[in-house]
């Protein structure tokens, strides 16, 4: 299980999708099976017409939105999914069984996340997205991750840079910022380590904006004051480096 989790973690998708992927592989998300576990309801049927359960698995894969959804994707699936598997059971084996630099683990927890969304949309609302715009709105978003992970800021001039630690009890923030040209966007980071070097906080952002080289690194280094006061760092001087 430390291999499913530290690759779950590990992903380059956003934090919210993390999480939902964590609570999904725990089976704590609210679908109808859980909340009449928990009393909450009585009924625990899938709104579908076969009136199955609405696990994890069957929400995901079984569902008739979600199925209008993979049959509009293509994908094939090195396995053969099968009724009584839970969403992490998926999971674990798009991990086992398809190469890292592959995307389909990306690609697959993105598209669960947007029939979760439509599904919840659906609840409250009684309408979603069709399932090929729910497809075509997941693919977007992993590919705008992609970019995100992606620097294509110039190249400075080659040198050797070396990390210096801070004080003991101090802490320092390393920040850079990226454009992205092909997506008229552009994305910043923060790591934040200790006198010891151990990463305290890591977090990005994307902007839907593209700004200049000199612009983004600037708004970045704004961010991380930013990020920094909220996560209670005042305490500590810290030092920002591009």
């Amino acid at each position: 299980m430390k291999l499913l989790w530290k690759t779950i973690w590990g992903m380059k998708t956003l934090n919210k999708v993390q999480n939902f992927i964590w609570r999904a592989c725990k089976d704590i998300l609210a679908t109808k099976t859980n909340l009449r576990k928990h009393h909450i309801t009585s009924n625990d049927l899938c709104t579908s017409r076969n009136k199955a359960a609405e696990t994890s698995g069957h929400m995901f894969w079984f569902y008739e939105k979600a199925k209008e959804v993979w049959n509009s994707s293509k994908m094939v699936f090195p396995f053969m999914i099968t009724g009584n598997w839970e969403f992490i059971d998926i999971v674990w084996n798009v991990i086992k069984h398809t190469p890292k630099d592959f995307g389909m683990l990306e690609k697959t927890t993105m598209i669960c996340w947007e029939i979760w969304k439509n599904r919840n949309v659906m609840s409250l609302e009684g309408a979603g997205n069709q399932g090929y715009k729910v497809l075509k709105k997941a693919l977007n978003q992993v590919e705008d991750n992609r970019a995100t992970h992606e620097k294509v800021l110039p190249q400075r001039d080659k040198e050797e840079i070396y990390w210096s630690a801070p004080r003991e009890g101090r802490y320092k923030a390393n920040v850079d910022g990226a454009t992205f040209t092909k997506t008229q966007a552009s994305g910043m980071g923060l790591v934040i380590r200790n006198n010891r070097g151990q990463v305290m906080v890591a977090m990005s952002r994307k902007i839907p904006t593209l700004l200049s080289a000199l612009s983004v690194e600037t708004k970045a280094k704004e961010l991380a004051v930013e990020w920094m006061l909220e996560m209670s760092f005042k305490r500590s001087p810290s030092k920002l480096t591009p």
